[in-house]
């Protein structure tokens, strides 16, 4: 398996490409997951999902922005998974940025110029939908909230988002677009991440070397029970790849545990809450961020008020 091919200089990935030809021609060859010579890289993906209709934004390098860019747009880096900048509204605030970098020494030619695509929903919330791809299996995950444009995790919710949270460990209906898409990209493991706007699926990014399970630490205030049994199926999809015996991916858990969450650090008094548990996902706490949402939610609903 062959993953985070965008960190790759040129010459390394020609290498790598080499490597891969030389396993696959062994009499006892390896299965060789993402080639490095098939595999489309994060621009020349972006592009095609463009092409094909899939996304409705576009991605340009940073030396040949065309005139009709659509603004907002931020920078990323095409071998970094980060985002580099907030939102630029106009062209006078991308050049201050382009000039910026190319003063600090940074190479523009890896600089990409993604258009901005609004998904908040009407409390101004932002989500992202995450499914992992092992061979030919896709294995739903989690969806996230955050009142961020960038959502990394969020927390566990109320109402029709809860609800969506539940649902998205079984949900199945976008398969066959993955699967297309992945074969497009000549990949065979990761992670495609993504929004659901008016029914419409918009693929933020396939990542060749995603996050299975954090380490335990990163999730000690908003709880395992929601990414464990999601890990566990993309172990049994792996198993699965490997020929091992099986009865396909396990069920989704469903589990009842204690609704008192004891949130703490060493020396300071722990913080208890009463939390509402969603079978299958289990107590999903990330106090900071749920305050945050909250929060934004509420001033929206004021002025709206006002308004």
């Amino acid at each position: 398996m062959f993953t985070d091919l965008e960190r790759l200089t040129p010459a390394g990935l020609k290498r790598t490409a080499e490597l891969a030809d030389m396993l696959a021609a062994r009499d006892e060859a390896p299965q060789i997951l993402n080639h490095p010579r098939h595999v489309l890289r994060r621009y020349d993906f972006q592009r095609a999902l463009y092409e094909r209709g899939v996304n409705p934004f576009r991605v340009h390098r940073a030396l040949s922005v065309p005139g009709d860019v659509r603004f907002p747009v931020f920078l990323r880096s095409e071998h970094e998974h980060r985002v580099r900048t907030p939102l630029l509204r106009d062209a006078q605030e991308l050049e201050r940025e382009l000039d910026r970098v190319r003063a600090e020494g940074d190479d523009l030619s890896t600089l990409l110029v993604v258009e901005y695509e609004d998904v908040a929903d009407d409390d101004g919330l932002y989500h992202r939908h995450i499914s992992h791809l092992v061979g030919d299996a896709i294995v739903p995950g989690y969806v996230a909230y955050s009142p961020n444009w960038e959502v990394k995790w969020g927390p566990f919710l109320d109402g029709e988002r809860l609800e969506s949270q539940r649902a998205s460990v079984l949900a199945h209906e976008h398969d066959p677009l993955f699967l297309e898409l992945a074969e497009l990209a000549g990949v065979q493991y990761g992670r495609f991440d993504y929004a659901i706007a008016d029914g419409r699926v918009i693929v933020w990014e396939l990542n060749t070397n995603p996050t299975v399970l954090a380490r335990p630490s990163e999730h000690s205030n908003w709880g395992l029970g929601q990414v464990l049994p999601h890990t566990g199926r993309v172990v049994a999809a792996y198993e699965q790849l490997a020929g091992e015996p099986g009865d396909g991916l396990p069920p989704v858990s469903f589990r009842a545990p204690s609704d008192q969450l004891v949130v703490g650090s060493p020396g300071k008094e722990p913080l208890r809450v009463r939390v509402r548990l969603a079978p299958g996902i289990g107590p999903m706490l990330w106090i900071n961020e749920r305050r945050m949402i909250r929060n934004a939610v509420a001033r929206r609903s004021a002025r709206a008020a006002e308004g």
